[in-house]
């Protein structure tokens, strides 16, 4: 096998390597999973504090 062959043969073997990791990301969503009144209170130390959510987005709350 040739250098410019085996060199191709790296290259696409890279290329697959990686190809999961330069895939374009899910877009992110407000988690329904997450308590965020409970986590609102834990870091405001107060039971008054409350979370709202004004848009289904990672910036949402």
């Amino acid at each position: 096998m040739s250098f410019k062959c085996r060199l191709a043969t790296g290259v696409i073997a890279l290329l697959a390597a990686c190809a999961p990791v330069l895939a374009a990301p899910q877009s992110a969503s407000a988690s329904t999973l997450v308590n965020m009144n409970l986590v609102c209170q834990q870091n405001m130390h107060s039971t008054s504090w409350g979370a709202k959510l004004v848009a289904n987005n990672v910036y949402g709350w």
